[in-house]
């Protein structure tokens, strides 16, 4: 089953301008949603989400509707043969996606340091033999780290902890029925291995890669300091990377920063992916700068498709 994103985003918009508002109904429709239809849905695709994750991207994952926009350009950079990281990969919504575009002779590594999050992945992708599943968080050196899971679901799973986040999220989603919205957002940590993409790939004898998608709650600049020499061997090369200002406050990243970093590895052109599926070029840090303001403003974000130079 494959719906539209934007019938998907219509749909969830249209319910909560509508039938949310009745707080009984609301909560027998969430019940049976999330205790009906969605098991029926990953027991007909075969592919598990998370229970603590919002009922909303369980929907989208499940009925292959989260970040289409994503998936069709990831189709079209994304050929038999060739390999791909998914750095971030949650429960493997991408990873299962590249499988299928790199094919039977490429293959796909995808790094997911949550242990509970990572044993999903690795059931929803068992089956594929080009993917290779890592339990570790990929950054800028080889040790070990706390991996702080502290809002409404491991999606949002983070190696910093930041309070006013939490803080963000009890004051503005206080009226949302989730699982951990009802515990008052607990806090969990684990201690996960950390490693570079350079050292990985150094280990496992890859020369280069072809793509790479990174969706790592504010840890991508670290991550990038951590590939260069992969980019460098890689002239190929395309990346699309989150760009989430909200999650980069927590470890102190200038969003400006961000986009030099990615010029210093080797991105000669960093463009935003629009809604909508178009490309708009982000020229320098300034503009970076405000896009990152304009994202906060609307509490959201966006993602970044950077392509290498030569």
């Amino acid at each position: 089953m494959n719906l539209p994103g934007s019938a998907l985003s219509w749909g969830i918009t249209t319910y909560r301008r509508t039938l949310k508002r009745f707080g009984r109904l609301h909560s027998a429709l969430y019940a049976i949603v999330r205790n009906a239809f969605v098991p029926l849905m990953e027991k007909v695709t075969g592919f598990h989400t998370m229970g603590d994750d919002p009922l909303w991207l369980r929907i989208a994952l499940t009925t292959g509707s989260y970040e289409r926009e994503i998936v069709r350009l990831i189709k079209q950079l994304v050929k038999p043969g060739m390999t791909a990281l998914d750095i971030g990969a949650h429960v493997g919504y991408y990873s299962r996606q590249l499988s299928q575009f790199v094919g039977k002779h490429g293959r796909v590594i995808a790094f997911e340091p949550h242990p509970l999050t990572f044993g999903v992945l690795c059931r929803n992708t068992q089956a594929l033999g080009n993917v290779t599943a890592v339990q570790a968080a990929i950054t800028d050196q080889e040790t070990t780290a706390s991996l702080y899971d502290y809002l409404l679901g491991p999606a949002t799973a983070s190696l910093r902890y930041g309070e006013h986040k939490r803080d963000w999220y009890k004051n503005r989603l206080s009226d949302e029925i989730t699982p951990r919205m009802r515990q008052n957002l607990p806090v969990a940590s684990y201690a996960v291995k950390t490693m570079t993409v350079d050292s990985y790939l150094a280990g496992a004898r890859i020369a280069q890669v072809d793509f790479i998608k990174m969706d790592i709650e504010g840890a991508e600049i670290n991550a990038l300091q951590g590939m260069r020499r992969t980019v460098r061997a890689s002239p190929r090369l395309v990346l699309i990377m989150e760009f989430n200002p909200r999650a980069w406050q927590s470890f102190g990243v200038d969003p400006a920063k961000v986009w030099e970093e990615l010029h210093k590895t080797g991105f000669a052109k960093i463009m935003v992916i629009e809604e909508h599926g178009g490309l708009t070029q982000v020229e320098n840090g300034n503009m970076a700068a405000q896009l990152a303001h304009k994202l906060l403003e609307k509490m959201t974000r966006t993602n970044l498709l950077c392509v290498r130079e030569g």
